[in-house]
């Protein structure tokens, strides 16, 4: 392995003491979305587990930006991009998703494929945080470090199908995916310049202040008949009717 930058070690120590936990799939409806992300060439999104960004670049999105306040969830997003590249969806599940197999195998054998699709500062980071596991990824994924995941819920993200998973493997060679640390109050100005035909916020408004929320919001801009896409766990305050929001099941849509 090459000499770590500093940053990743410093996610490392993160991850080991069990800071900012990873959901490692989506906990939301995606039905009640998931019609909104068809035929959008442009996305920003939060990374969150990356299932929204997989789902949406099988709906037709060519290019991506993205961003999260947690540093990890990037080596967890280029993980399974690359499982995603190099195993079959059979070897996906039991990496990702069979438990049973996991105890059994510690999935080293599909990891140690992954390795070689990653690059260095990724790949470092899972190499020593492995190390920290003593090689097992069941001891890791299992750990205060990931959220857990329902498997039915799981399995419902679109890109999972049999024949949708092969066409993700393809359309995932000829997607631009560019991801930035960070916090979107902080980052919405970098993304001002230009516009986008989806914009997906998940459930972000429930931890800032709404104020602070619009006035981001305002700098994020749509193409016509572009899309911007909240979701709700919670009760909806009035605040998103005053900004042109229409709530439709558990998400908050604004269309241009």
């Amino acid at each position: 392995m090459i000499i770590m930058e500093r940053i990743v070690k410093k996610d490392i120590k993160a991850a080991i003491r069990n800071r900012n936990a990873i959901y490692p799939f989506t906990n939301e409806d995606l039905s009640e979305y998931i019609n909104y992300f068809e035929n959008r060439q442009t996305m920003l999104s939060v990374v969150a587990s990356g299932d929204q960004i997989f789902n949406a670049i099988l709906k037709g999105t060519k290019e991506v930006e993205a961003f999260d306040i947690n540093p990890l969830v990037k080596y967890y997003f280029y993980l399974k991009k690359a499982a995603i590249e190099t195993l079959t969806r059979e070897e996906f599940i039991k990496m990702f998703i069979d438990v049973s197999y996991m105890i059994e195998c510690s999935s080293l054998v599909y990891f140690d494929k992954i390795l070689l699709k990653l690059d260095s500062n990724t790949g470092d980071f899972w190499y020593e945080l492995m190390k920290g596991f003593k090689f097992s990824w069941y001891d890791l994924f299992y750990s205060n470090m990931f959220y857990k995941s329902h498997k039915d819920d799981i399995l419902a993200n679109p890109y999972l199908g049999k024949e949708e998973y092969q066409r993700l493997r393809g359309l995932l060679k000829d997607t631009h995916i560019a991801i930035k640390d960070g916090n979107i109050l902080d980052l919405a100005d970098s993304y001002s310049s230009r516009k986008f035909d989806l914009i997906y916020l998940s459930n972000i408004w429930e931890y800032l202040n709404l104020h602070d929320y619009f006035e981001m919001q305002k700098k994020l801009k749509l193409t016509p008949n572009g899309c911007l896409v909240a979701y709700c766990f919670k009760e909806v305050p009035k605040e998103f009717k005053n900004n042109e929001y229409e709530k439709k099941g558990l998400s908050l849509v604004r269309e241009y």
